[in-house]
């Protein structure tokens, strides 16, 4: 039995290299030499794609259980659709913002998540039509619908930005929370017509500074290494 001598795993006896750092095993007093059955196969076996409109379908079923159980239960108390509609609508609403990027990938998930806007957008207009007509859609759901998604489009695009590292996107990413929580209090209190910001730069304040010593981080290297160590990246 060996053992590595970068990071000391215990080899198997069939490892030319270590599996978990890489460095390739030498052992003068037992060389390695091919053995005849590994506990491992050679060729990592091709995973089934799933198929996505199947799945779409078996979801959807699924989901229809719920939806109409409550839509029959609300005809029989009822004798009507009355609370039934938030229910099958909040349903319908989690199938399509779950299955939107399954069904359309990663590769086009800048398509996707502005169809997922329309789909929650949609349920919040259900929700303010059933409770006030639309009185409070223009001006406080459809902003914060919008801004939401909007914050996932921007985090998704960072993230996918490959030449800048990973520490520089956290910090993006962080900053823009703070924001993000300001635009939030912003919406509502031009909703209400009342004061200006408060709780939410108790937010902002701690997300900038933390951003701000991430990007100082970058800029040394042990502290970025540091870092990096205790994220495991």
């Amino acid at each position: 039995m060996s053992y590595c001598v970068n990071c000391g795993v215990k080899l198997a006896a069939s490892e030319k290299r270590c599996p978990l750092c890489g460095t390739v095993v030498i052992n003068r007093t037992d060389p390695w030499k091919e053995p005849e059955t590994k506990p491992y196969p050679d060729e990592v076996e091709q995973i089934r794609r799933v198929d996505k409109k199947y799945a779409a379908y078996l979801v959807g079923l699924i989901a229809l259980i719920p939806a109409l159980t409550c839509l029959v239960t609300d005809l029989m108390i009822s004798h009507g659709i009355t609370w039934s509609a938030y229910a099958c609508g909040g349903i319908l609403t989690l199938y399509l913002i779950l299955m939107i990027p399954f069904v359309l990938g990663g590769s086009r998930k800048y398509i996707s998540i502005p169809l997922c806007f329309v789909a929650a957008a949609s349920y919040v207009a259900l929700v303010s039509f059933l409770t006030s007509g639309m009185e409070w859609f223009p001006s406080l759901g459809f902003p914060l619908t919008f801004l939401v998604f909007a914050y996932i489009y921007v985090i998704v695009y960072i993230w996918g930005k490959k030449d800048l590292m990973k520490l520089t996107r956290i910090a993006f990413i962080i900053a823009l929370a703070g924001f993000f929580v300001m635009g939030i209090e912003i919406i509502i209190r031009r909703y209400i017509k009342y004061g200006g910001l408060t709780w939410s730069l108790i937010v902002l304040i701690p997300c900038l500074l933390i951003a701000a010593m991430l990007l100082l981080g970058v800029k040394q290297k042990k502290i970025k290494e540091e870092i990096e160590k205790k994220l495991f990246f």
